[in-house]
């Protein structure tokens, strides 16, 4: 039996899957909305809830350590550290401004896919002296660049899209929509925090308790890490999602659980659309 604070990790991990799964779906098919959202995850709610037949009650398991202050001291000093965004790195281009500003375009508009006027009604005599064509031959799937990350698909309708993998912009479109450019800036220190979790846990079931603690521990006050979850990227979700995988496919080996192995499979297939660097990391473990 899984310990207290792994299942409720666990609660907050699927919770979290199935709403990235929901809302790059939704936004896919250019319906995102934050109610919609709201009420698909309600009904799956209240689905497990009924097919559960009330066995939902929280016990401690026999024989095992109570690690809830250890998650407690990580979870106090993360926040302290990585939920203080540095400041004025949110606006113009580079990562951090593609990021966010697709983001949020994802709220407002409801989809991946941006309609530019500003693109539609350029003259196409005059559209190379604004949008530059593609200059590698090998790439394909867009016209010209609007800005720099992102792309014009059409620009006879002016249909633009964000040039890097969705799953953080569709967050922070979550988090937009929640509490605005403030919810933004909290997006990558709680993916941090729960990626830190997500360490732990994974070197409990590896080295043990002791192990993982000093391991998560020193993560935590890494100046990577704490650079990274105050620095709009994609690596400190892609970092919560393959650790995730790699608990969930260690849990699946070591109790056959098909619930694991779904999750495993759903996480790491996940972090696709965060980072396309996932693979590196799955490599020393295969």
């Amino acid at each position: 039996m899984l310990s207290t604070e792994e299942r409720l990790f666990w609660s907050v991990a699927i919770s979290l899957t199935f709403s990235s799964v929901t809302a790059l779906i939704l936004a896919a098919f250019g319906n995102y909305d934050i109610n919609y959202l709201a009420c698909v995850n309600g009904a799956f709610t209240i689905a497990l809830t009924l097919a559960s037949q009330g066995h939902l009650k929280l016990q401690e398991a026999h024989g095992q350590r109570n690690g809830t202050c250890a998650i407690t001291s990580y979870r106090a000093c993360a926040g302290y550290l990585f939920l203080r965004s540095a400041g004025g790195i949110h606006l113009g281009g580079r990562d951090p401004g593609v990021y966010v500003n697709a983001g949020v375009q994802i709220s407002q508009r409801d989809s991946l896919i941006i309609e530019d006027s500003v693109v539609r009604t350029v003259p196409r005599e005059y559209r190379h002296l604004f949008f530059p064509p593609r200059t590698n031959p090998r790439e394909r799937g867009y016209d010209s660049v609007r800005f720099m990350g992102f792309f014009i698909l059409d620009p006879s309708i002016g249909k633009v899209v964000g040039q890097f993998p969705h799953l953080y912009p569709v967050w922070i479109a979550i988090a937009y929509d929640v509490y605005g450019l403030t919810g933004v800036r909290y997006v990558l220190g709680l993916w941090a925090i729960f990626g830190v979790l997500a360490i732990y846990f994974v070197g409990a079931q590896l080295l043990g308790r002791t192990a993982a603690f000093a391991g998560a521990g020193l993560l935590t006050l890494h100046v990577a890490q704490v650079w990274y979850a105050r620095y709009p990227n994609a690596e400190i979700i892609m970092q919560a999602l393959i650790f995730t995988g790699l608990l969930a496919y260690a849990r699946a080996h070591s109790s056959q659980s098909r619930l694991f192995a779904t999750t495993a499979a759903v996480t790491i297939g996940l972090s696709l659309f965060a980072q396309s660097q996932q693979f590196w990391p799955l490599q020393g473990r295969g």
